[in-house]
Parts: structure tokens; sequence; C-alpha cells
């Protein structure tokens, strides 16, 4: 009995890939042309046999009756020689249809792979990252009881997801590398970012069409390269290139801090009169408030965002709108405390050293206040009067403090209101305990992975070893300290004694010169020979009171030296003693926080469903949210949600600092059905002209090669109308997966271009016999 699995039916291998299968068995064709070819060659071979018994027939048989025979052997043996010919036709055309039969199954063979290969790639790029980031949240929720082989899955899926957001974040960063002139800026950054993808992403999906196909490398590879990494430099150059000037609000040029002018990219002033397409007329107001939305820095972002969403009869008013959209610092919108009222900052009024009150063009409609304080039908009672409450952290979306000394909320206003209604939120996410205790493990240097507890616990027992023995060791530098004083004060209380005694001699030695001279002036012998005697003696004890008093300060210096010695030792000892301290507090902080992160884990676990927790950790992943070190309350379709606010900061590939966000949010439809598309078509045919140009030979290559050149653009169109819908959406911009999605979409296109091309070169051209090296012909 065989064991070997029976082979995949070949109608449901194209089926599997939308292709249908149109039937038929070349090899059961091929069999039959050949049954006719022997057929015919049998029907020859009887016919000559007629026509040899007729020849001798002719020698032995004579008269009316043979020659009837041999007339009708003649017909027949025609007849005969025709069915052959027939036969021979009829056997030829089998073998025709076979072999083209057997060239479309292998196209549709080679399609299916094409197409197959296409959707791997598509779903590498597009599944597998936030597949790996949702597996490696559910894995980072067992922290508390994980082994080492969850720990080591954990840490492997986490590298992953942080490459992919670290790689994003530099392509981003990179591509943005401008040089200013006072006349216009360059975008080298995207110029070379551009180009080189571009190579690598045809080199990628050459090798992969022509490894499906069976064809081999040839020089025409090259230049395919050389023309995509020349259109897609080019494009990427002139779309991250300025020539137009950025004004402020006040007219005057805006300067980078180098102080040459900011200018607007072309491929921002392109976007921005392609999403004017299809946009309604709106009042200055509402231009003031967008243009102002375009030019606000990060730090506004989130209060312009929440600004958008005000009532058109708000928003056409131009104090309404334009207030809202030039609030920088963000204002109280849900459960303020009462008597808040909303102000601008310093920075808002443009440092005039005082608030002003926010006011609007008129107050809104109570249909309006229920459309922007949460969606719902009408929360306020028919007879206008609105009921406030105080906030409730059950209830209450809390306000977190901005940076300009305000409050920032998530949800809009325009009045004149100190009070607003109470908004009901909706239960939290399974995940948000989880995500708010790994964002405080991120801001005290954590990753929030299950390995980080047992070094935590080692981290933790090195610093209170460290820190017991620095306080032993300050203990004993107080101590040696301590000693050391005593000994200074010692050492300076005898050279006092000494100085003392050092005067008291010299004192008597005083008084015996005096005796002395008085002696002398007197001539009494006797007394000047006792006063001399007393003199020497003096003199002997005053030199011993000198020695004695030098010794006793030079043993004060070395005291003191010593008390240096000692106190700077103190000191060092109780530096690093503070030192080891800080870092015990800080190891232990950091374990509490790990701990934490372990212990909501677990509450998740015993909260929510698996099935649950996979559903959201696919919608709030590192990979979609980045890596958020503070989160902050938002109201959404009427429901509390966290948002990420601050993010962890990381230093890649030699560039400042950046903070490793989210997703971006997908392009508007105009981008995606206009700009995408067009910017594709020029960069596909610009491509593939370089190339048909440095492969062209004049009289040798075909001259319809050049129908490559739409048929190239084409393909990208095709291909940038299906990217630019999932452009964020399905996978990040300027991103590890927009370049293996770029692979999956431009191998099957180059499998298609050639199927294409292949016919085109099959046509009649030039001089007999002459051949088109520039095309590709199917063996």
């Amino acid at each position: 009995m065989s064991t070997q699995a029976p082979a995949l039916d070949p109608a449901q291998a194209l089926a599997a890939v939308g292709l249908p299968d149109p039937g038929g068995d070349p090899r059961a064709l091929h069999g039959q042309a050949q049954a006719d070819y022997d057929l015919a060659t049998q029907l020859r071979a009887h016919s000559g046999h007629l026509e040899d018994l007729l020849r001798q027939s002719q020698q032995v048989w004579q008269g009316a009756a043979a020659d009837t025979f041999r007339q009708g052997m003649a017909a027949h043996t025609a007849d005969v020689s025709a069915a052959a010919d027939f036969v021979a036709q009829s056997g030829a055309g089998h073998e025709e249809h076979a072999s083209q039969q057997g060239i479309a199954l292998e196209i549709l063979k080679e399609l299916g792979i094409q197409i197959a290969v296409t959707l791997a790639y598509i779903a590498a790029a597009a599944l597998f990252p936030p597949l790996v980031a949702a597996a490696e949240m559910q894995l980072v929720a067992l922290a508390a009881q994980a082994g080492r082989l969850v720990q080591w899955l954990a840490d492997l899926l986490s590298a992953v997801v942080r490459f992919l957001v670290r790689a994003r974040a530099w392509i981003a960063q990179f591509t943005k590398l401008t040089w200013g002139t006072r006349y216009g800026s360059f975008g080298y950054g995207k110029l070379a970012f551009d180009g080189a993808r571009d190579m690598a992403v045809d080199v990628l999906s050459n090798l992969t069409a022509r490894g499906i196909t069976g064809r081999p490398m040839d020089i025409t590879m090259l230049y395919s390269m050389l023309g995509s990494g020349a259109a897609g430099g080019l494009v990427g150059g002139l779309e991250a290139s300025g020539f137009k000037k950025v004004l402020t609000e006040s007219g005057d040029i805006a300067r980078a801090a180098d102080g040459l002018p900011k200018f607007v990219s072309l491929g921002d002033q392109a976007k921005t009169w392609v999403k004017s397409v299809g946009r309604k007329p709106a009042g200055s107001g509402a231009v003031a408030g967008a243009a102002a939305q375009e030019t606000a820095p990060a730090a506004g972002s989130a209060s312009l965002r929440a600004s958008s969403v005000l009532p058109d009869s708000v928003a056409s008013s131009p104090q309404g709108l334009s207030r809202a959209a030039s609030s920088m610092d963000g204002t109280t919108q849900i459960g303020s405390p009462p008597g808040l009222s909303r102000v601008t900052s310093d920075a808002a009024v443009g440092g005039l050293g005082r608030q002003t009150p926010r006011t609007a063009g008129r107050v809104p409609s109570r249909d309006e206040l229920a459309r922007v304080l949460g969606g719902g039908p009408d929360p306020l009672p028919e007879n206008g009067i609105v009921r406030f409450a105080e906030p409730s952290p059950a209830t209450q979306v809390r306000p977190t403090t901005g940076g300009s000394g305000g409050t920032r909320g998530a949800g809009p206003g325009s009045g004149d209101l100190s009070r607003v209604p109470t908004v009901t939120a909706e239960p939290a996410g399974s995940l948000d305990p989880l995500l708010m205790a790994r964002a405080e493990a991120r801001k005290l240097g954590l990753r929030g992975l299950p390995s980080e507890g047992p070094a935590l616990v080692k981290e933790v027992a090195q610093a209170q070893s460290a820190h017991q023995a620095a306080d032993l060791t300050r203990s004993q530098a107080q101590r040696a300290l301590g000693q050391a004083g005593d000994g200074l004060a010692q050492a300076q209380q005898e050279v006092a004694q000494q100085a003392q005694r050092v005067a008291t001699v010299r004192a008597g030695l005083w008084a015996a010169q005096s005796g002395q001279d008085i002696a002398k002036v007197s001539g009494d012998t006797a007394q000047a020979a006792r006063t001399a005697a007393e003199l020497a003696q003096t003199r002997l004890q005053h030199s011993a009171a000198i020695e004695a008093w030098q010794a006793a300060r030079q043993s004060r210096n070395v005291a003191e030296q010593t008390a240096g010695a000692a106190r700077e030792a103190a000191d060092e000892a109780q530096s690093a003693a503070r030192s080891t301290g800080q870092k015990l507090e800080n190891a232990v902080s950091r374990q509490d926080a790990w701990e934490e992160f372990a212990r909501a884990g677990q509450q998740v676990r015993q909260e929510a469903s698996a099935s649950a927790r996979f559903a959201e950790a696919w919608q709030r992943s590192p990979w979609k949210e980045g890596y958020p070190t503070q989160y902050t309350p938002a109201v959404q379709d009427g429901g509390a949600q966290l948002r990420p606010q601050e993010w962890t900061a990381s230093r890649v590939g030699g560039l400042p600092r950046q903070p490793l966000q989210a997703i971006g949010t997908p392009k508007v439809w105009q981008e995606a059905v206009v700009y995408e598309p067009v910017k594709g078509f020029f960069k596909g045919a610009l491509s593939n002209t370089l190339s048909t140009a440095m492969s062209y030979r004049p009289g040798q290559t075909n001259d319809l090669v050049w129908a490559g050149v739409p048929l190239a653009g084409a393909g990208n169109v095709a291909r940038d109308l299906v990217k630019g819908w999932g452009m964020n959406r399905i996978f990040p911009d300027k991103s590890v997966e927009d370049a293996v999605f770029r692979v999956a979409t431009k191998s099957l296109g180059k499998h298609l271009h050639g199927l294409v091309m292949t016919e085109i070169g099959a046509a009649p051209h030039g001089p007999a016999g002459s051949a088109s090296p520039a095309v590709p012909h199917r063996s």
C-alpha cells in the first residue's frame, strides 16, 4: 500500500486562488495526435500496397473487366491516401491544441502560484505584525506565572514588534531630512530612502516573479532596478522639497532654528489641493480654523482634533471656530468643577501676561450640545433646563493637567460655559488596567515583559546589598571622622598649651635679661654671675618650649590633614550612601511597578475571556499604539476610552530621540483615490521608460516594447489604489510592512506585465529573422 498523500487536484488549486480551470488533458491530446499519426502512416502504407497490386495486375490481367477493376482500385487508392492526409492533419490539430492547452495550463499554474505568493506577502505585511503584537500582549498578561518558555516567547515577539515600530519611527524621521537654503529646501532624506526602497523592492519582486516562472536572471534586472531607483528617488525628492515659504499668522516668514525660512513641500501643496476636491465651500472662519489646524504644533494637536467635531453652525462662526482652533493648551471639556471658566494661556494670547475669558460667537443650541457631548439622541430635557452634576470617577472623564497650567480634555466645546452636563461613560476596556500599568512601567525604564520580574528581584537585592555596604562604610567613615575630630581638638589644645608655656618662659627670659642688665650697671659681680646663670637656664627653657610648641603645631597639622581626609571620606561615603539609596528606591519603584503590571495582567485574565482579550489586544497592541508612557481618558461615541498621550522616546540610527508613537491616521479619500494613483502612474511610467531606454537596441528591439510604459503606469495605479486605502488601516505608512506590500503587488504586476509583453514581443517586426531581446518569449 502506498503511503504517499494524494496530489491536490489542479481545479481545486486554481479555485483556491480564484482562477477558473479550463479543463482538458494535454497528455491525452498528445496521445490522440500520436494515434492519428500512426493511423495516417498505416493508411499510407495500405495505399502504397494497393498501388503495387494495381501495377502487377496490368501484366497478368487484360480486358474490359480489368480496366474497370483498375479504375475502381485507383479511385480507392486515392481515397485511402486522402484519408491518410486528413488523419495526419487531425493529428497535427490535436498536437497544436495540446501545446496551446499545455501553455495555458502552465500560465495559469504560474499565475496561481504568483497570486498565492502575493497573498502570502500581503498577509506578512498586514496580518503578521498585528498578530505577533496581539500574541505578545496575551503573553505579557501571564507575567506573574510566566515560565522560561513564555518569557522567551514574549521577549522574541516583543523584539519583533519593537523592531517594526522603531523602523517606522526611523523611516519617518529620516524621510524628513532636508537641506535648506534661503530660496528653497531639498528633501534629500526622502530621495535617498525612496530610491533605495524602490530598488530593493524591484530586485525582490523580480526574483519572486522569475523564481515562479523559472526564468534565469539577466541584465534586464539591473536596468529595471536602476530605473525603479531613479524614478522613486526623483519623485520622492521632489515630493519632500519645497519653494513656497511658510507664513505666520501675522504675515511674517516662519523661520527654523538656524534662521533660514521654512518651506511648504511640493507634496504637501499637492495634497492640500487634492483634498479640496469635492469639499464644500466653507466660510472664512472655517478656512481660518482649517489653516490653524494645518499649521498648529504637535502640542496642540489633541485640542485641534477635538475642536473639529463642533457643529457646522458653530464652526461657521468666525469667532467660535477660529478661537476654538487656536486653543493650544487644551481646556476643560467634561465635568468641570464649579466656577471654572474657559480661559486661554499666555502662549495662546501672544504672551500678554494675563488670561482672557473664552467667548463664542453665540450660545450653542440644545441639539448641538447633544451631538458634541457624546452623540446621544437628546440628553437635555425638553424645557431647555440643563442639570449639572459634580465630577465622579465612575461616570466622569477626568481632565489631565496640561503643560501650560490649564486642563486638557478630549471633548470640544464652544461658548462661555463653566459647567457641562454629566456624560455617563461606558465600561472601560478589558485591557485598560494592563495598559496603564505597562505605561507606568515604561515610564520607569521597563518594557513590561515577564522576563523582567526575576531580573528586578536581583536588581533590588543587589541595590539593597550595595546600599547596606555603603551605609556601613558611611558609618565607619563617620566614626573615623569623629575620631579625627577628637584628635584634632586634642592637637589644637596641645598647641595652645605649648604656646602658653612659650609665653611664660619668654616672660621669664625677659626678666632674666633685665636682672643681668641691672647687675652689670650696679657693678655687683656676684649678682652679675648669678643673673648670668639664671639667664642661661632660662634660655634653655625657652628653646625647649619653642621646640615643644613647633612639635605640637606639626602634630596639629597632621591632625588637620587626617581630619580633612576623614571629612572627604565621610562626604564620599555619604554621597555613595545617598546614591545607593536612590538606586535602591528606583529599583524598588521599578519592582513595584512591575508587580502592579503583573497584578493587572492577572486581573485582566480573571475578568475577561481569552477571545475578548485577543480582540482588544488586536486594536491596542504596541504595534498600533506605539509604546505609551501615559494615557489620558477621552470620550468617543458616548463612552470612555484611554488614548495614548506620551510615548517612550528612543534614538534610532544615530538620529535624535524620537517618540515611538502609534500608527498615523488613514489617508482621506482624495489622497487614496487621486494623489497616490497619479503619483504611482508617473513613477511606474518613468521607471519603465528609463529601464526600456537602457535596454533598447535600434533595429534589434521591437518598437512595441514602449507599450510597456503605460502598462507599468497602469499597474502602479491599481496597486496604489489598494495601498492608498490600506495605508494606516492594515499597515503603516513608511514602514517595513509597506515595503513588503510593495514587493507583493509589484511581483504580481511584473508577472502580468511579462505575460502581456510576451504577446507583444511575438508580433512581427523589423527585418526577417530579427528578435527582440528586450521582450521575453515563452518557450
